[in-house]
């Protein structure tokens, strides 16, 4: 009992300056990038989708080969995920990247995490699954831009 004490009292002066780092407004130039990434994946428009991006990015997601970097990782993602629509039956679908979680920026970097759902119809139904996307990003010439993303799945919705 000693020891919980100090640690609960020590936890309540840490929550207060933690909620409002989490609270804190961000500039809408950070989120930018996210918000036409999603605007891409829904209306299929590759140029949108790599206009988001650095020349390299990393990408992670839920089907093989799991990751994708470089130049080519825009390309390579896409065409490994058609495979994957197309061997699950997906006729098409919805993704809602919605406001951030977590949204850290240190001078030219920015630190996004943000819940999402995403929404496919197939030839069987249609899968809801919530989820949430992890971004870098970072300022350039050109603007804010992604350096990776990576989307982990969650719970299947009804």
């Amino acid at each position: 009992m000693k020891f919980i004490a100090p640690l609960l009292l020590a936890g309540s002066l840490l929550a207060a300056p933690l909620m409002a780092i989490a609270q804190t407004a961000v500039d809408p130039a950070v989120l930018a990038p996210i918000k036409q990434l999603n605007e891409g994946f829904n209306t299929n428009a590759a140029a949108k989708i790599a206009g988001a991006h650095v020349a390299s990015p990393v990408i992670l997601d839920e089907f093989a080969p799991y990751a994708w970097s470089g130049p080519t990782a825009i390309m390579g993602w896409g065409g490994d995920f058609a495979k994957f629509a197309a061997a699950k039956g997906v006729l098409g679908g919805v993704v809602q990247i919605n406001d951030p979680s977590v949204a850290e920026v240190t001078g030219d970097h920015a630190y996004v995490v943000a819940p999402s759902v995403i929404t496919f119809k197939t030839r069987d139904g249609q899968i809801k699954n919530a989820g949430s996307f992890t971004f870098a990003l970072v300022k350039t010439a050109d603007g804010w831009k992604i350096q990776s993303w990576a989307y982990s799945r969650g719970a299947a919705l009804p």
